[in-house]
């Protein structure tokens, strides 16, 4: 086994290991709680998107991992300004 593979497996882990932290982190209580953790599973998510989209020669997995960065930062603007009473 390569470095580079070693390295990639290693990065996959640990994204692995931040999603679960991330779920964890969603299920508290509160809601800054909850927008926290899925920011994490989010980011985490894309990367490793991104990675097996490397990994494996996938075309589409870029604009998928960059549409979902997207998504879910507009969805969390929206969350608090909702929660700050300015309306959308």
């Amino acid at each position: 086994m390569e470095l580079f593979e070693f390295a990639l497996y290693f990065l996959l882990f640990s994204l692995g290991v931040s999603i679960v932290t991330g779920i964890r982190v969603a299920a508290r209580r509160g809601l800054y709680n909850s927008l926290v953790g899925v920011s994490i599973v989010i980011i985490a998510l894309a990367t490793v998107l991104t990675v097996i989209g490397e990994i494996y020669a996938i075309q589409f997995s870029r604009d998928i991992a960059l549409y979902l960065l997207a998504l879910a930062t507009m969805g969390a603007l929206l969350i608090s300004k909702i929660i700050k009473g300015e309306g959308i």
